[in-house]
């Protein structure tokens, strides 16, 4: 149940056409929402502990690449490493 929630909440952030996930997104309303803002507040809710970090890929002119890193404990260990460019 959590690893579909998250896997939810993460897919609403993947740009098909670019083949990536974004940080941050718009909701239907307008309202700016950051990816690791929505999954805390899914973990904190179903009182999971979790973990979510950011990571540098690489660096180059004109292009950066981020991993996210979002580690929730179930009853069974999940590990989600995310690529935001």
């Amino acid at each position: 149940m959590i690893k579909k929630l998250i896997e939810e909440c993460i897919e609403k952030y993947y740009l098909e056409e670019e083949m990536y996930y974004l940080e941050d997104r718009e909701d239907e309303n307008g309202d700016d929402l950051s990816m690791k803002d929505e999954l805390t507040k899914i973990l904190t809710a179903k009182q999971v502990p979790f973990q979510i970090s950011k990571e540098e890929g690489f660096d180059s002119p004109g292009y950066s690449e981020y991993y996210c890193k979002a580690f929730a404990c179930t009853s069974q260990c999940n590990m989600f490493v995310l690529r935001w460019c």
